[in-house]
């Protein structure tokens, strides 16, 4: 452990940006979330811009990083507004 409370393994492995924004996401997302999951989650017509949403809340933008978020965002769907 570093004298600053950083431990080694977070040196080595920061952490996951995407899954710390889907382990506590906004408001308006569990919302978007929740209408997602209710008309069919990953096959519904709200799934691209929820992961747009995803994409732009973790990155600052969506621009070529839907595709590097959307298999989270779709188990997330599934576990959070199924």
């Amino acid at each position: 452990m570093r004298g600053d409370g950083e431990t080694n393994h977070e040196i080595d492995h920061p952490p996951d940006p995407l899954a710390a924004y889907l382990a506590n996401p906004p408001k308006d997302l569990l919302r978007q979330d929740e209408k997602c999951a209710r008309e069919g989650g990953a096959t519904s017509r709200l799934f691209k811009p929820l992961v747009s949403s995803v994409a732009y809340g973790v990155y600052g933008t969506a621009a070529g990083r839907c595709d590097e978020v959307r298999p989270a965002v779709k188990a997330w769907v599934r576990g959070v507004g199924a």
